[in-house]
């Protein structure tokens, strides 16, 4: 067999391709078999050069570190190669939602791929064991708190394992935007494959985070492709606003004048509520979407946006992980965001058809202070931190569990502070899993399900959070005031955001 000769059978009915990939890689480089996939597959005409680096480490069996900017075609990296290995491919996700949209649209592809995720029902979880087992699925995306399960790693071990992906392994990162103590543990779980290479791939991480991400999850000496954090297509421009008045005037003129269909992020529920209201006043077909409205309300936003049948959706920073509509033609920031991380992420969403679009965001004097109390809400000063935790332990040495409204209260009375204060400590210790909130089988007086709350991690892992958390939390500030001198630019918002991210398109 020759290169010409290697062709794909048909894979929409889930078979996987025609050939071994040992075999395939015999006659051409890995760079060079994925493009021909990728053309075959997607009718891509090339791939991208931190695609190419990317494909080329993990194939020849080296760990590898990606960070490229959203809709930089991060999913190809695994993808591809996934086709090409013998094995399964494991790819870790922070979001069931967001696995299980990437499955509908993958397996659309002709990617053979599957989850399995806490959600899944029993005889579900069943025929996808089945069909990994014998073969049929090629990529299988895993939630963190599935892989955190000894008795999962092991099943899987037996199957075999060619390649890892962690991806928005951003959430690694204790320093990084969006942490997530579970992702945190993922470089333990990888030891149960330790023969298979290792992908951490991101939109956003600096030269620190990076260095973390590597640490955590045990890269290998692993490969760095960088690429800049901002596409060619995207148009970024900040105009500054004289008064808040002015902003929302700004903001609200701006949306009927873009062309396409596009994304207003607020700061806060309130201004979404508010943008929106005027908007839709004015006769401009507009989807609403933040944390306190329902589910169905948000998955019907979702929808309409998706489809293109409104002219944007007016939403907090909690829309858009895993929105992958390629023709996203402008983003308003209607507000400064609280660091360049969510910044970066948040423009990734335009232009991903790589046409152009605009990312504009509007600065405002108070812009500055309101994030800063967001941030002094979302990260209390440590001492009242240590009051609550120490609090809580106490009280929970009483009994193993306590309900929500009982433990509160019963907290509040032992730390004696500002009742908005003590939720945000706790929310903050849920949050980094040094407590944890159950829900009991039982209903409380109202029908919903009770709230209990019990201790979390203890030992070795609470005592980092308390080394780390002072200087962790003082980052936060630092980013903010580093997207302070940001909007204070008057041009090279581009440059700017690559030397903060320390990337300039090269590879390591």
């Amino acid at each position: 067999m020759n290169e010409s000769e290697i062709e794909l059978q048909e894979i929409g009915n889930g078979q996987t391709p025609a050939f071994d990939g040992g075999v395939y890689l015999a006659h051409a480089e890995p760079e060079v078999a994925a493009e021909r996939l990728g053309r075959k597959l997607l009718g891509i005409d090339e791939l991208f050069p931190h695609q190419r680096n990317t494909i080329g480490s993990v194939m020849s069996g080296s760990d590898a570190l990606t960070c490229v900017p959203t809709g930089g075609g991060k999913s190809l990296c695994y993808l591809l190669p996934a086709m090409m290995l013998p094995k399964v491919t494991i790819v870790v996700s922070p979001l069931i939602s967001l696995m299980r949209d990437q499955i509908t649209k993958y397996s659309a592809l002709g990617f053979p791929c599957d989850a399995m995720d806490s959600l899944q029902e029993s005889d579900k979880r069943n025929l996808s064991w089945k069909n990994l087992e014998e073969g049929r699925t090629k990529i299988l995306f895993v939630s963190p708190e599935r892989l955190a399960r000894p008795q999962f790693r092991e099943r899987l071990h037996r199957v075999g394992v060619s390649l890892v992906a962690i991806d928005e392994a951003h959430c690694v990162s204790q320093w990084g935007y969006n942490f997530r103590p579970d992702y945190r543990k993922i470089g333990e779980y990888l030891e149960d494959f330790s023969q298979a290479p290792r992908l951490a791939l991101t939109a956003s991480a600096t030269e620190e985070v990076r260095r973390d991400i590597v640490k955590a999850l045990g890269l290998r000496i692993p490969k760095v492709i960088l690429s800049t954090v901002t596409r060619s297509n995207l148009q970024i421009k900040v105009i500054k606003a004289k008064s808040v008045e002015q902003q929302l005037t700004n903001a609200i003129s701006l949306v009927p004048s873009m062309s396409g269909v596009g994304i207003v992020y607020a700061p806060t529920r309130k201004k979404v509520e508010e943008i929106a209201r005027v908007l839709a006043a004015d006769g401009t077909p507009i989807a609403r979407y933040h944390a306190g409205l329902m589910p169905d309300e948000r998955n019907n936003a979702q929808r309409v946006f998706m489809e293109g049948k409104v002219k944007a959706v007016v939403a907090t920073t909690s829309f858009g992980m895993g929105i992958d509509k390629s023709d996203v033609r402008f983003v308003i920031h209607a507000g400064m965001p609280q660091c360049p991380e969510q910044y970066v992420q948040e423009i990734g969403r335009a232009g991903r058809d790589q046409l152009p679009a605009k990312c504009i965001m509007l600065y405002g004097p108070r812009d500055f202070f309101l994030q800063r109390f967001l941030l002094e809400l979302s990260f209390p000063e440590t001492d009242l931190l240590l009051r609550t935790y120490n609090a809580a332990v106490e009280i929970l040495k009483v009994r193993r569990w306590a309900e929500e409204a009982w433990f509160l209260r019963e907290v509040w009375a032992a730390v004696k502070c500002n009742r908005e204060d003590l939720e945000s400590a706790v929310q903050l210790l849920c949050r980094e899993g040094l407590l944890l909130v159950l829900k009991e089988g039982g209903s409380s007086s109202d029908g919903r399900s009770e709230r209990l709350v019990t201790i979390g991690v203890e030992g070795a892992r609470a005592k980092e959070f308390w080394f780390h958390y002072p200087s962790k939390r003082q980052r936060y500030f630092d980013k903010l005031r580093s997207m302070l001198e940001f909007a204070k630019l008057e041009r090279d918002h581009s440059d700017w955001l690559n030397r903060y991210f320390g990337s300039d398109g090269s590879a390591s």
